[in-house]
């Protein structure tokens, strides 16, 4: 159980927030998604991400891939984004679309971090 039966309204996110062998880290697994976001998903998100921010230092989300899902409901959410390419598998032409998504947006692109894993 997760961030998908949160944003249902089926679970508070505080039952939902796991802690981790880390000091000060907790994490909000994905959940079980079974359909789609219903309307109003984004607002759900948006309220949701203000909730945390409100209690955490940091939020940090893992969207997914930007061609696979509609990872634009989270860009408009967050207050930052930083754009992650894997080194020597991203293709380029994906990686401009992407960001060119992004930036058509409301999404505040601050940087791109580069991965090897």
């Amino acid at each position: 159980l997760g961030l998908a039966e949160t944003l249902k309204g089926r679970l508070a996110w505080e039952k939902a927030v796991r802690p981790t062998g880390t000091k000060n880290l907790c994490v909000l697994p994905a959940g079980r998604l079974t359909a789609p976001p219903a309307a109003g998903g984004d607002s759900r998100l948006t309220t949701l991400l203000a909730e945390l921010s409100s209690r955490f230092e940091f939020v940090l989300v893992d969207a997914g891939p930007l061609v696979e899902n509609d990872a634009a409901a989270v860009a408009e959410a967050a207050r930052d984004i930083y754009f992650v390419v894997r080194l020597g598998e991203s293709q380029q032409r994906s990686t401009a679309a992407a960001v060119q998504k992004l930036q058509a947006g409301r999404a505040r692109l601050r940087g791109c971090v580069v991965t090897n894993a």
